[in-house]
This record gives structure tokens, C-alpha cells and sequence, in this order.
């Protein structure tokens, strides 16, 4: 039972910094891509930024938000923010950014997109491993406690008769 813990705990915490992660990454992402776009010719606009902004960091911030709900208040049900955030993320950002960045050839753009995709991927792994465990687990709790709760009462009517 100790081991099941100790994976469990080890699982939440990859989670946890995976979420995190993530979320550190897409900024730095969106700082990447603010800071080219200033360098071009033509200024962007405040609107151009905002949505950038928010395409990027909006899933991001939902997968960190579901990472920490199920890693540290073993909400099991904040697995669906965190796969829907990161696929998401992974479409906004590996798909839309990588591409651009494939087209343009920037090594570091492709490098960001990619150790993002990655941490994306091993993130969500971890949330549905958590939230299967997390339920076998409470499973196994309210089956004990009902058969506790069961022989307490037998003992209860033994004493009574």
C-alpha cells in the first residue's frame, strides 16, 4: 500500500510541475513571439496582443488550474481541465505556433514548441493516471468503511440479543 502512496504522491507532484510548467512556458512562448513581432517593421496592435495573449495563455492556465485541483485537493473530476486545456494547448500551440515556426525556421521557436508538446503530453499521461487511481482508491475507501460500518452493527446486535 506504501508504494501505491508513494507513486501516487510522486504522480501528483509531476503533475503539479508539469502544470506549472506548462503555464511558465506558454508565457515565455507568447514573450518570444511579442518580442519578434516588435521587432518588425509595422508595431502591433494593443487587440493583436491581447489575443495572442489569450490564445496562448488561457489553456495553459486552465492545465495549471486542474493540476493543482487534482494534485494538492484530490479533485478527480479536474482531470477533464486538464486534458481539455492540454489539447488545447497542444493545438493553439504545437500545431498553430509550430507550424509558423517550421515555416520560418526559427531553431528556438522550435525548440520552445517542443518541450512544451512534450510536457503537455507526459502532464495530461499523469492527470488520467491520477484520476483512475485517485478513484480505484476511494473506491477501496468506501468499501472498507461500509464493511467496518456492517461489523459494527453486527456487533452492535450481538450485544443486543
Amino acid at each position: 500500500m506504501t508504494s501505491i502512496r508513494r507513486r501516487m504522491n510522486l504522480l501528483n507532484w509531476l503533475e503539479l510541475i508539469g502544470g506549472m510548467t506548462i503555464a511558465s512556458l506558454s508565457f515565455f512562448l507568447f514573450m518570444y513571439i511579442y518580442v519578434q513581432d516588435s521587432k518588425g517593421p509595422k508595431p502591433v496592435s494593443a487587440a493583436t496582443s491581447i489575443i495572442a495573449f489569450l490564445i496562448v495563455m488561457v489553456p495553459s492556465i486552465v492545465v495549471a488550474g486542474g493540476t493543482y485541483l487534482q494534485a494538492l485537493r484530490r479533485k478527480s473530476w479536474a482531470a477533464i481541465a486538464v486534458v481539455v486545456g492540454g489539447f488545447a494547448s497542444f493545438f493553439f500551440i504545437a500545431l498553430n505556433a509550430g507550424l509558423n515556426y517550421a515555416l520560418t525556421q526559427d531553431r528556438w521557436g522550435q525548440r520552445l514548441i517542443l518541450i512544451e508538446t512534450v510536457v503537455i503530453i507526459l502532464t495530461v499521461v499523469a492527470a488520467l493516471i491520477n484520476a483512475l487511481t485517485l478513484q480505484s482508491h476511494r473506491r477501496a475507501a468506501d468499501n472498507s468503511e461500509r464493511k467496518s460500518g456492517e461489523e459494527i452493527d453486527r456487533r452492535a446486535e450481538g450485544r443486543m440479543v
